[in-house]
C-alpha cells in the first residue's frame, strides 16, 4: 500500500514537472514504512513481557527527523525568495503516509492520500479538469476492512469522476 500511495503522489509530481517526484517519493513512502515494520517487529527478540528495555517506536520519531533533515536540503533561499517549500512538506508528508501503512492505517494513508492528490489537482488550471490527465487506481484489500465511508468519501471529491468497488468473496473453492 505504501508503494501505491507514495507512487500516485510522485506520479502527480511528474505530471507537472516538478522535482521530487515518482523514483523520490516512491523511495521515501516504502522507506518509512519498512522502517515502521522494523520498529515493529524487528525487536521481539529483545523486549520482555511487562517490562520495557527499549521503545521501538522511537523509529518513528527518527523517521520524522531524518525526512526533515532531507527536506532542509530541498530548501533554496536567494534574498526574500524561498522555493522547495511545497517539495519538502510533500517528502514529508509522503514519509507520514508511509509510515501510516508500515503500522497497519491503511484508511487514514489512503485518506491523506486522496486529500492531498485532491489539493493538488484543484490547483492545476484554476481547478478545472480539462487538460488533467486522467488515471484509474485499483486498491486491492483483503481481510475485513470495511471501504463503505471511503468509498463515498472519494466519491465526494471535486475532480473524482468516479470510484467503482468490486467484492471479490473467496468462497474457499
Amino acid at each position: 500500500m505504501a508503494f501505491v500511495l507514495s507512487s500516485l503522489i510522485g506520479l502527480e509530481r511528474e505530471w507537472r514537472q516538478k522535482s521530487a517526484g515518482l523514483r523520490t517519493h516512491t523511495l521515501v513512502g516504502m522507506g518509512a514504512a519498512l522502517f515502521i515494520i522494523i520498529g515493529k517487529y524487528g525487536f521481539n527478540d529483545v523486549l520482555s513481557d511487562g517490562r520495557v528495555i527499549l521503545d521501538p517506536s522511537r523509529i518513528a520519531a527518527g523517521v520524522v527527523s531524518g525526512i526533515g533533515f532531507i527536506g532542509g536540503g530541498l530548501l533554496f533561499v536567494r534574498g526574500d525568495i524561498v522555493r522547495g517549500l511545497t517539495t519538502a512538506a510533500i517528502v514529508w508528508m509522503t514519509a507520514a503516509i508511509g509510515m501510516a501503512c508500515g503500522a497497519a492505517l491503511v484508511l487514514l494513508a489512503l485518506a491523506v492520500t486522496a486529500a492531498s492528490l485532491r489539493r493538488r489537482l484543484q490547483q492545476i488550471e484554476g481547478g478545472r479538469i480539462a487538460g488533467v490527465p486522467a488515471v484509474a487506481v485499483t486498491f486491492e484489500v483483503r481481510g475485513k476492512p470495511t471501504i463503505e465511508e471511503l468509498t463515498v468519501a472519494l466519491d465526494k471529491l471535486d475532480g473524482v469522476l468516479g470510484v467503482e468497488t468490486t467484492d471479490f468473496m473467496d468462497d474457499g473453492g
